[in-house]
């Protein structure tokens, strides 16, 4: 089922793939561009799929994930395995945790598991972001097309995210007015009002971004 941070995140995705690749996994050792995968025989979907290389080396699937969910691993490995049988290249896969509702005791980023001993197994492993562990500090200071994430970072030491998040909006104000187009700009602070609504009310929220 579609979120309203769903069509949020994809935005970043659109305006700058290799930037926000960067951000949650690892610098692109080549093009970077959003794939367009069908897979509509199954109701399994990633948030999106980024292929590296021209023509394609590997693949990295993206899920982010506002709540919790028991199934959530076992909906990352298919939709891996699934990529890459469309696609024939290694796929690595990340999930995104927006928030710490989403965090589970049982996600460790693995499926291990085996119907006989030596006699084939499954071992699988995801890699796991943790968003509200990366500071906004660094979120703020990183690309563009990844500040709409830093009202989700890691609030400065002391401070109730009612405190610190006015200061975080202005300085994603500044920089979009800085350094993307109106275009561009328009977008990333639609996405930033969306996911800041993660974090606070909507009192509040509609306080924050009052004259933005």
């Amino acid at each position: 089922m579609p979120f309203p941070f769903d069509a949020a995140l994809k935005e970043l995705a659109q305006i700058s793939p290799g930037d926000l690749l960067a951000e949650i996994a690892w610098p692109a050792d080549g093009p970077v561009r959003v794939l367009n995968v069908d897979l509509s025989a199954v109701s399994a979907s990633g948030d999106f799929v980024l292929g590296i290389g021209d023509p394609l080396q590997y693949i990295v699937s993206v899920e982010f994930q506002a709540g919790p969910d028991a199934a959530l691993a076992q909906r990352v490995l298919l939709y891996n395995a699934l990529v890459h049988y469309r696609y024939g290249v290694p796929v690595h896969s990340v999930v995104v945790l927006l928030r710490p509702k989403a965090e589970s005791p049982a996600l460790d980023g693995s499926i291990r598991y085996q119907a006989r001993a030596g006699r084939g197994h499954m071992d699988f492993g995801f890699e796991i972001v943790r968003l509200w562990q990366r500071p906004a500090e660094a979120l703020l200071s990183g690309s563009v097309a990844t500040l709409p994430l830093a009202p989700l970072g890691q609030l400065p030491a002391g401070l109730s995210p009612r405190e610190a998040l006015p200061a975080i909006i202005r300085r994603i104000e500044e920089r979009l007015s800085q350094d993307a187009t109106p275009e561009a700009a328009a977008k990333l602070m639609r996405a930033t009002f969306v996911l800041t609504g993660m974090v606070v009310a909507k009192a509040t929220l509609q306080n924050l971004f009052a004259g933005v």
